[in-house]
């Protein structure tokens, strides 16, 4: 519905929105025997789309984006680390913590990171 999934999402009053409602009713999650199966050797998701004229649209992998099988790169998770901590900080604190995160290895003190993380709460 936004394009993408955020805190946002969770909010009281999304989750009692029509449209949220009306979206949640399509939704269909069943369990695989197959893919329990597999567990722990992988880690499978299926996805499956039916689009209004009727085609599917699917996708299956061994391996959600971001595991250690499936690496996510840099880019990727420090886009997902933006888009979570401005939500609640704002984007100018996100880009701040984003620099102190990629040198936490070179910080004198770990409490430094936590400070910057944490900041005003």
């Amino acid at each position: 519905m936004d394009g993408r999934l955020s805190g946002a999402a969770y909010a009281p009053e999304r989750l009692v929105d029509p449209a949220t409602l009306a979206l949640a009713r399509k939704v269909h999650v069943a369990r695989s025997s197959e893919f329990t199966a597999q567990f722990p050797g992988k880690l499978a998701i299926r996805f499956a789309l039916r689009t209004r004229d009727g085609n599917v649209l699917s996708r299956a992998q061994d391996w959600p984006r971001g595991h250690a099988m499936n690496r996510a790169s840099d880019g990727e998770v420090e886009a997902k680390f933006i888009m979570a901590y401005e939500e609640w900080r704002g984007a100018a604190a996100a880009r701040d913590a984003l620099q102190v995160l990629r040198a936490a290895d070179r910080l004198p003190r770990a409490a430094m990171l936590v400070d910057v993380l944490c900041e005003g709460q």
